[in-house]
């Protein structure tokens, strides 16, 4: 009897080491799945900064400067300058103007609606969303892809590109939770009055949230774009993991100057 008490005892031992093993084991792979996450986001974001943040300051000085027009400038920011005025011209006649039949539910869209190379840009990273009252910064891929949701945040092709202007309506996708990071689970706290930032390759655009709401993945009508507004909207899964079919969590914000 004692023999089989002690037995007993042994496995209930082992038992519970077995259970702190794989307690702490998966507590050490989601802290360093976490941990790259948000380093793999800070290099994408750094190596933004560093190859176009000095054009930002040069393209934002000819903008502001009566005297832009004669100062000199390179190749490269020429190009983003004839970008820029694409990408406007884009949000412009080829959206708002035709509308959004293809606009439908946010998760669906693999492919971009155009590729960056053919303006001589060899990236995938567009800018990155910076939300202070979260203390929320990612950066932001073009294409709402599984690769690209699974390194920060995306655009959603057949919504505005991000460079601001009336009639237009940026839509940034991303995962409520993933590798065990929280990335958009926190935008359920944000209220009105409170700063949406998009930092780009030519300028920091700022927008303040206006309302939040549930919506169903096919009511997209919240997506679309309003006539002579600037709107920088939201999206995200209302329920954990990544379920494609449950309600959607939404935040609208516009653009204020």
């Amino acid at each position: 009897m004692a023999q089989t008490d002690d037995t007993k005892r042994r496995v209930r031992r082992s038992a519970v080491i077995s259970v702190l093993f794989v307690v702490i084991s998966f507590a050490g792979i989601t802290f360093v799945q976490q941990q790259l996450f948000t380093h793999r986001a800070r290099v994408a974001i750094s190596d933004f900064d560093y190859r176009f943040g000095h054009y930002r300051a040069i393209y934002e000085y000819l903008n502001a400067s009566e005297a832009g027009t004669s100062i000199e400038v390179d190749v490269e920011l020429r190009n983003l300058q004839f970008v820029n005025t694409f990408l406007t011209f884009f949000n412009l006649s080829s959206l708002y103007e035709r509308g959004q039949a293809y606009l439908l539910d946010p998760f669906n869209y693999v492919h971009p609606s155009f590729d960056l190379e053919r303006f001589w840009l060899d990236t995938d990273i567009i800018g990155y969303l910076s939300i202070p009252a979260i203390d929320l910064k990612l950066p932001v891929f073009l294409g709402t892809s599984h690769h690209n949701l699974n390194r920060g945040l995306a655009h959603l092709t057949h919504s505005s590109f991000p460079v601001g202007g009336q009639s237009s309506n940026t839509v940034i996708a991303g995962h409520r939770n993933l590798h065990f990071a929280r990335v958009f689970r926190d935008i359920e706290l944000l209220v009105p009055g409170d700063e949406i930032r998009f930092t780009g390759f030519y300028q920091t655009l700022t927008y303040v949230v206006v309302y939040s709401q549930v919506t169903h993945p096919d009511q997209v009508d919240v997506l679309h774009i309003h006539s002579g507004r600037d709107l920088f909207t939201l999206v995200t899964q209302r329920s954990n993991g990544l379920n494609r079919h449950g309600d959607r969590f939404v935040v609208t914000a516009e653009r204020v100057e």
